[in-house]
Protein backbone atom coordinates (compact mmCIF):
# COMPACT_ATOMS: atom_id res chain seq x y z
CA UNK A 1 0.00 0.00 0.00
CA UNK A 2 2.65 2.65 0.64
CA UNK A 3 4.38 1.91 -2.75
CA UNK A 4 0.88 2.77 -4.45
CA UNK A 5 0.67 6.01 -2.00
CA UNK A 6 4.55 7.17 -3.25
CA UNK A 7 4.08 5.85 -6.62
CA UNK A 8 0.70 7.96 -6.79
CA UNK A 9 2.96 11.30 -4.90
CA UNK A 10 5.78 11.02 -7.07
CA UNK A 11 3.60 10.76 -10.49
CA UNK A 12 1.17 13.60 -9.25
CA UNK A 13 3.43 16.22 -7.79
CA UNK A 14 5.69 17.37 -11.26
CA UNK A 15 1.98 17.15 -13.33
CA UNK A 16 0.36 19.43 -10.50
CA UNK A 17 3.76 21.56 -10.84
CA UNK A 18 3.21 21.50 -14.32
CA UNK A 19 0.17 23.30 -14.44
CA UNK A 20 0.84 25.90 -12.16
CA UNK A 21 3.71 27.02 -14.10
CA UNK A 22 1.38 26.75 -17.81
CA UNK A 23 -1.62 29.05 -15.90
CA UNK A 24 1.26 31.24 -14.05
CA UNK A 25 2.28 31.54 -17.21
CA UNK A 26 -1.05 32.56 -19.22
CA UNK A 27 -1.53 35.01 -16.90
CA UNK A 28 1.28 37.03 -17.96
CA UNK A 29 1.06 39.78 -20.13
CA UNK A 30 3.41 39.49 -22.93
CA UNK A 31 6.02 42.47 -24.16
CA UNK A 32 8.82 43.74 -26.30
CA UNK A 33 11.04 46.19 -25.68
CA UNK A 34 13.33 47.90 -28.44
CA UNK A 35 16.53 49.52 -28.44
CA UNK A 36 15.91 52.70 -27.03
CA UNK A 37 16.58 55.93 -29.57
CA UNK A 38 19.72 57.96 -29.28
CA UNK A 39 18.11 61.20 -29.41
CA UNK A 40 22.03 62.70 -27.12
CA UNK A 41 23.63 64.14 -30.89
CA UNK A 42 26.41 62.37 -29.68
CA UNK A 43 27.46 58.34 -30.97
CA UNK A 44 28.96 57.42 -27.74
CA UNK A 45 25.89 57.18 -25.91
CA UNK A 46 24.71 54.20 -28.68
CA UNK A 47 25.91 51.35 -26.34
CA UNK A 48 23.94 53.02 -23.33
CA UNK A 49 20.53 53.17 -25.25
CA UNK A 50 21.03 49.78 -26.07
CA UNK A 51 21.49 49.13 -22.21
CA UNK A 52 18.23 51.06 -20.96
CA UNK A 53 16.80 48.32 -22.73
CA UNK A 54 18.37 45.78 -21.44
CA UNK A 55 17.74 46.84 -18.38
CA UNK A 56 14.20 47.87 -18.23
CA UNK A 57 13.42 44.45 -19.78
CA UNK A 58 15.52 42.82 -16.72
CA UNK A 59 13.63 45.03 -14.40
CA UNK A 60 9.97 44.65 -15.43
CA UNK A 61 10.56 40.70 -16.32
CA UNK A 62 12.04 40.59 -12.50
CA UNK A 63 8.48 41.69 -11.66
CA UNK A 64 6.75 38.31 -12.55
CA UNK A 65 4.09 39.99 -14.25
CA UNK A 66 5.66 39.71 -17.52
CA UNK A 67 7.11 37.43 -20.49
CA UNK A 68 9.43 38.65 -22.70
CA UNK A 69 10.85 38.35 -26.58
CA UNK A 70 14.50 38.20 -26.39
CA UNK A 71 16.30 40.96 -27.35
CA UNK A 72 17.68 38.41 -30.41
CA UNK A 73 14.08 37.83 -31.52
CA UNK A 74 13.52 41.68 -31.70
CA UNK A 75 16.40 42.53 -33.85
CA UNK A 76 15.98 39.66 -35.97
CA UNK A 77 12.15 41.29 -36.74
CA UNK A 78 13.32 44.83 -36.89
CA UNK A 79 15.72 43.96 -39.44
CA UNK A 80 14.31 41.49 -41.66
CA UNK A 81 11.15 43.84 -41.43
CA UNK A 82 13.06 46.89 -42.46
CA UNK A 83 11.88 48.98 -39.53
CA UNK A 84 13.55 52.17 -38.75
CA UNK A 85 13.45 52.86 -35.08
CA UNK A 86 11.81 56.68 -35.80
CA UNK A 87 8.86 55.00 -37.55
CA UNK A 88 7.91 52.51 -34.38
CA UNK A 89 6.52 55.28 -33.01
CA UNK A 90 3.44 55.44 -35.73
CA UNK A 91 0.40 53.48 -34.41
CA UNK A 92 0.43 50.84 -37.37
CA UNK A 93 3.72 50.02 -37.23
CA UNK A 94 3.99 49.02 -33.83
CA UNK A 95 0.40 47.12 -34.61
CA UNK A 96 2.64 45.71 -37.20
CA UNK A 97 5.52 45.09 -35.47
CA UNK A 98 3.80 43.49 -32.40
CA UNK A 99 1.72 41.03 -34.73
CA UNK A 100 5.31 39.67 -35.91
CA UNK A 101 6.82 39.58 -32.33
CA UNK A 102 3.03 37.74 -30.94
CA UNK A 103 3.25 40.57 -28.11
CA UNK A 104 0.23 43.01 -26.54
CA UNK A 105 2.42 45.79 -25.88
CA UNK A 106 5.56 47.10 -27.52
CA UNK A 107 8.00 49.28 -24.93
CA UNK A 108 9.91 52.15 -26.60
CA UNK A 109 11.75 54.98 -25.84
CA UNK A 110 14.89 57.62 -26.19
CA UNK A 111 17.67 59.54 -23.85
CA UNK A 112 18.09 62.57 -24.15
CA UNK A 113 20.55 65.29 -23.00
CA UNK A 114 21.04 68.60 -22.65
CA UNK A 115 24.16 70.20 -21.09
CA UNK A 116 24.84 67.62 -18.72
CA UNK A 117 21.26 66.51 -18.07
CA UNK A 118 20.15 63.41 -19.05
CA UNK A 119 16.60 62.00 -19.88
CA UNK A 120 15.27 58.94 -20.26
CA UNK A 121 11.73 58.29 -21.78
CA UNK A 122 9.71 55.65 -22.12
CA UNK A 123 6.03 54.61 -23.53
CA UNK A 124 4.02 50.99 -23.29
CA UNK A 125 2.30 51.07 -26.18
CA UNK A 126 -0.85 48.77 -27.03
CA UNK A 127 -0.47 46.60 -29.75
CA UNK A 128 -4.29 45.76 -30.38
CA UNK A 129 -4.48 49.76 -31.62
CA UNK A 130 -0.89 51.57 -31.60
CA UNK A 131 -2.27 54.02 -29.02
CA UNK A 132 -0.41 54.75 -25.73
CA UNK A 133 -0.88 52.88 -22.55
CA UNK A 134 1.68 54.60 -20.35
CA UNK A 135 4.73 56.44 -20.42
CA UNK A 136 7.38 57.30 -17.35
CA UNK A 137 10.68 58.89 -17.91
CA UNK A 138 13.10 60.11 -14.98
CA UNK A 139 15.70 62.69 -15.23
CA UNK A 140 19.63 63.08 -13.99
CA UNK A 141 22.96 63.46 -14.18
CA UNK A 142 25.03 60.96 -16.36
CA UNK A 143 26.39 59.11 -13.10
CA UNK A 144 22.27 58.81 -12.23
CA UNK A 145 21.62 56.34 -15.88
CA UNK A 146 21.46 53.44 -13.69
CA UNK A 147 18.96 54.89 -10.98
CA UNK A 148 17.45 56.84 -13.78
CA UNK A 149 16.74 53.02 -15.69
CA UNK A 150 14.91 51.85 -12.67
CA UNK A 151 13.30 54.83 -11.69
CA UNK A 152 11.34 54.39 -15.08
CA UNK A 153 11.06 50.99 -14.98
CA UNK A 154 9.45 51.39 -11.05
CA UNK A 155 7.07 53.55 -12.89
CA UNK A 156 5.87 51.28 -15.73
CA UNK A 157 5.33 48.82 -13.50
CA UNK A 158 2.87 50.77 -11.31
CA UNK A 159 1.34 52.35 -14.12
CA UNK A 160 0.39 49.16 -15.27
CA UNK A 161 -0.90 47.58 -11.80
CA UNK A 162 -3.01 50.68 -11.43
CA UNK A 163 -4.81 50.25 -14.95
CA UNK A 164 -4.98 46.53 -14.36
CA UNK A 165 -6.86 46.85 -10.99
CA UNK A 166 -9.93 49.17 -12.47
Amino acid sequence: MRLVWLFLITVTVPIYGQLDTTEQSQTKTRMAVVPFKNNTGSKQFEIITAGIAESITTALSGSGKFDFVERLQVDKALSEQDFQMTDLVDSKTVQSMGAILGVEYIIIGDLQKIGTRFRINARRMRVSDGKLAESASASGEEDDLFDMQDEVAEKLIEQFEQHNEK
